[in-house]
């Protein structure tokens, strides 16, 4: 086959066109354009992968109080369930009472406007369950308590929330602070029974946590202010078959389309839906096309040219 000047198989504009033909799904007459709308997100053409935008659920005073939150301790085991990978996290929120008398609080259970519905949700004190009141809205609940006087009072706060579907997942982590001033410590940490290994890592801020391969942890003590906690990564399942997919793009007997099926990957990771959007895509579109290069050149009708 003869191939145009300008068709050349390195030509970006002929990779480009292929890359986002790959993951048109609309019929071919409403095809005007390579590109299905804005990064890939047509009408016809949903993203494959989601990341979740939050994982909080917190514990609030209603109403002005003097109660205190001292501590804040969070943990969360990460695992993946099919398509789906979820996180079963535990956070134990240390209250003090500064006052000699006992102090009644009134508090709120919620998550943020992102927080998708949590699954499983108890609140414990010295493991005795206590009674929530729905509020109506989405993760949201009332409880009432007393402080004793001059005392301390540690709630466990139990729910499972999902952190995104296919090959995208984000634990965020907001210390949302009603209190009257941030809590003295505050430690996150996140397990991962199976591992992660370092470029399953895609994001994790802010800096100064510890990693080890199966458990990531933030600690501070005496902040003012701490903002997000937040861990995007590769779910096992999808980074195992990129790594096969890498192998196979690399090795002397590569056929087009080993080189195609890792150029699929790259490309999807780069549409991700999620709110590192732009991050993935720089990251990961020039990969798509560095992909598409060879099965280009060993079999341009795999792309839709010849």
């Amino acid at each position: 086959m003869q191939v145009p000047f300008f068709a050349r198989p390195r030509d970006p504009t002929i990779l480009d066109a292929a890359a986002w033909r790959l993951v048109d799904t609309r019929p071919s007459a409403d095809r005007r354009s390579p590109r299905p709308g804005r990064h890939g997100r047509g009408t016809g053409c949903p993203p494959v992968d989601h990341a979740a935008l939050n994982a909080t659920l917190f514990i609030g005073p209603r109403t002005r109080t003097s109660a205190r939150l001292e501590g804040l301790r969070v943990e969360a085991t990460i695992e993946q369930e099919g398509a789906r990978t979820w996180a079963d996290v535990q956070a134990w929120f240390r209250l003090q009472n500064p006052l000699a008398s006992a102090l009644p609080l009134d508090a709120v259970l919620q998550g943020l406007d992102t927080t998708p519905a949590a699954h499983a949700v108890t609140l414990t004190v010295g493991g005795v369950p206590q009674p929530l009141i729905a509020q109506g809205a989405t993760n949201h609940w009332r409880w009432q308590t007393t402080l004793p006087g001059n005392g301390r009072l540690e709630p466990l706060l139990s729910y499972r929330v999902p952190l995104g579907d296919g090959a995208l997942a984000r634990f965020r982590y907001d210390l949302v602070n009603g209190w009257r001033r941030a809590p003295g410590s505050l430690r996150v940490t996140l397990r991962f029974p199976d591992g992660l290994a370092a470029d399953q890592l895609l994001l994790a801020r802010p800096a100064g946590y510890t990693f080890d391969g199966h458990q990531l942890t933030w600690s501070f003590d005496n902040r003012t202010a701490v903002g997000s906690l937040e861990l995007l990564i590769l779910p096992s399942a999808a980074w195992h078959t990129i790594q096969a997919a890498q192998a196979a793009a690399m090795s002397a007997t590569a056929s087009a389309a080993d080189h195609l099926a890792l150029g699929r990957w790259y490309h999807r990771l780069a549409l991700a839906d999620n709110s590192e959007e732009a991050t993935l895509f720089e990251r990961y579109y020039p990969q798509a096309l560095a992909a598409l290069a060879p099965a280009y050149e060993l079999a341009p009708q795999l792309l839709g040219y010849g």
